[in-house]
């Protein structure tokens, strides 16, 4: 059986509201235990902090992407 791909697009924000409401999903904690996770490597200025199978893309102390470990982070926007 072949899954029809919808015609309308959905959100990131959209999925992470189902998630949290629909799924009970505690985003707060998740986003807490990101940046517990990401914080050292943060403070020393590291672009990437890999944690178990994942890496994080920090700019301007802010975690903006979590990649597997095979992925590469793009380069850092412009500002």
């Amino acid at each position: 059986m072949t899954t029809r791909k919808p015609q309308i697009r959905v959100s990131d924000h959209a999925i992470v509201r189902w998630l949290q409401r629909e799924c009970g999903w505690d985003i707060e904690a998740l986003r807490t235990t990101i940046g517990e996770c990401c914080e050292r490597g943060a403070a020393a200025g590291a672009p990437v902090v890999i944690v178990g199978s994942v890496k994080f893309v920090i700019e301007d102390n802010v975690v903006v992407t979590t990649l597997d470990k095979t992925m590469r982070p793009r380069k850092p926007r412009a500002r």
